[in-house]
Formats: structure tokens, C-alpha cells, sequence
């Protein structure tokens, strides 16, 4: 009895360990390899804040995420614009290359404008242009179309260059603000989902 109960115990032990060892393999097609991927993380330079991405396939992700911007410091006629934003962009990702890792994406991007101040350089008079009466007062919102490229390292670094942006709507009727194609700047991030 003793040695039926033993080799029962050790025959139900084996079982339940192969059974917990086996893999389960679910084939995806190549295009498909990391379809479901989440990507999230910290980004700064081009505004600081957090991105998430959802992958819907190998090559094609969409990403989002919520910014603090301190942007468009622009010199008109000895006066200096400075406006702090919230955003939040929304970019379709295009990844190319054997590894996946370099992407060009474009996108659009809402602006909510926390503060506003133009400053002149001769008299250091500093004007809130959330508050200014008639056409210096700033519009609350703002949209843009961004294009751009970033790639991440194994390890999880993201960098990269927003090439361009155009904005879409007038935040301040100042008739030498002109809505430029440019602003080339640096994008840096880190991709926590490396760390799982």
C-alpha cells in the first residue's frame, strides 16, 4: 500500500510539472509580431510628460500622451512671446527597418494655453496675454500638424527630431507673427515597458 501511494504521489508530481513546463506557441504572422505591444514612458525637450503606444502591427503604432510645452519664444519688433502649453499630441508611427526600431510618424497636437506674456526689451514691461484686451489677447487653444522621426536602442532610450510643425489656429493677431514650417527639435524619452 505504501509504495502504491508513493509511486502514485511522484507519477501525479511529474504530471503536473511537464503539464506546467510545456509552452504554448500561438504563430503570428511576421507583420504581426508584436501586434498588442503597449509602449510607455517619461519623454522631455519636446515638452515634458508621459506617452503611451498601442502597436496594431509590426510596422504600425498609434501614440498619445499629455505635455507641458514652454514654447514659441518669438522676437517681434524688440518684444519677446513666451507661451506655456498642456498638450496632447496624437501620431500615427511608422516603423521601417529589419530591427523596428526607427520610426516616422506625424500626427496632430492640441494645445491648452496655461500662460501667455510678451515682454518688451526696451521698457522690461511684461504683458499677461490671457488677460490683454483686444488683439493681444491669446487664443486658449491651439493646433498643429507634427512631423517627425525617433528611434529607440535596445535597451529602452528613445531619441529623435520633430522635423516640423504647422500650426492650425492664430493665438495672437500680431501681424508679423508669422505661423512658420520649422522648429526643429530634440526628442528624448525611455520606453518602460523594456523593464518588464
Amino acid at each position: 500500500m505504501k509504495k502504491t501511494i508513493l509511486f502514485s504521489t511522484i507519477l501525479c508530481f511529474f504530471v503536473v510539472t511537464a503539464n506546467g513546463q510545456t509552452k504554448k506557441y500561438q504563430h503570428k504572422p511576421s507583420y504581426q509580431a508584436n501586434a498588442g505591444e503597449i509602449k510607455f514612458g517619461p519623454r522631455i525637450i519636446d515638452g515634458t510628460g508621459m506617452f503611451v503606444e498601442y502597436k496594431f502591427t509590426d510596422q504600425l503604432g498609434l501614440q498619445s500622451g499629455l505635455f507641458y510645452d514652454l514654447s514659441a519664444h518669438l522676437f517681434i519688433r524688440k518684444s519677446q512671446y513666451i507661451f506655456q502649453y498642456l498638450s496632447l499630441p496624437i501620431t500615427l508611427r511608422l516603423y521601417v527597418g529589419e530591427t523596428k526600431r526607427f520610426c516616422w510618424y506625424g500626427g496632430i497636437k492640441g494645445y491648452y494655453l496655461l500662460a501667455g506674456h510678451r515682454v518688451d526689451s526696451s521698457s522690461l514691461a511684461e504683458v499677461n496675454l490671457k488677460e490683454a484686451d483686444g488683439n493681444e489677447r491669446a487664443s486658449n487653444y491651439d493646433l498643429s500638424i507634427d512631423f517627425g522621426f525617433d528611434y529607440e536602442t535596445s535597451f529602452g532610450l528613445i531619441w529623435g527630431f520633430r522635423l516640423f510643425t504647422k500650426g492650425l489656429i492664430t493665438v495672437v493677431e500680431e501681424p508679423d507673427i508669422i505661423k512658420n514650417w520649422g522648429t526643429l527639435r530634440l526628442i528624448l524619452g525611455y520606453n518602460f515597458a523594456k523593464l518588464m
